[in-house]
């Protein structure tokens, strides 16, 4: 009898404990820059590798031990997606912030973070991975 009790108390409790661990959905990791090519006279696939290099070598912050994840939308290159695979949610502007706070701007266009929502798609990134539901 104790254990058919155990047994019903581990099969109650073992998906409770899971959805403590749930997993963050992608589109609340993407976050995504908006570049201004109008008067750069620079190599813009020079300062494309800059962007995603510098942002993905940003000084570990907790959220960002596994660099996110980059891909180049637009007809003119003008939006760079990242997917973060942690600091997401409700605080995936402020690590976006963070991260693009160690960005040297000097060789690069105008950018600035787009603070809207962003779903995952072939439009704008399109990654999965063990870090997403």
């Amino acid at each position: 009898m104790a254990r058919t009790f155990a047994l019903l108390l581990f099969i109650t409790i073992a998906p409770l404990a899971h959805a403590t661990e749930t997993k963050p959905a992608r589109s609340d990791c993407i976050f995504r820059v908006d570049l201004d090519w109008s008067e750069f006279a620079g190599n813009k696939q020079d300062a494309l590798k800059t962007l995603i290099t510098s942002v993905g070598q940003a000084p570990d912050m907790g959220f960002n031990q596994v660099p996110p994840s980059a891909t180049i939308q637009g007809n003119d290159q003008q939006y760079l997606y990242f997917q973060l695979t942690d600091g997401c949610g409700a605080q995936r502007l402020d690590s976006a912030k963070k991260l693009l706070s160690h960005v040297e701007r000097e060789s690069l266009p105008p950018f600035r973070l787009n603070t809207a929502s962003f779903s995952p798609g072939l439009d704008t990134i399109h990654v999965q991975g063990p870090w997403w539901r």
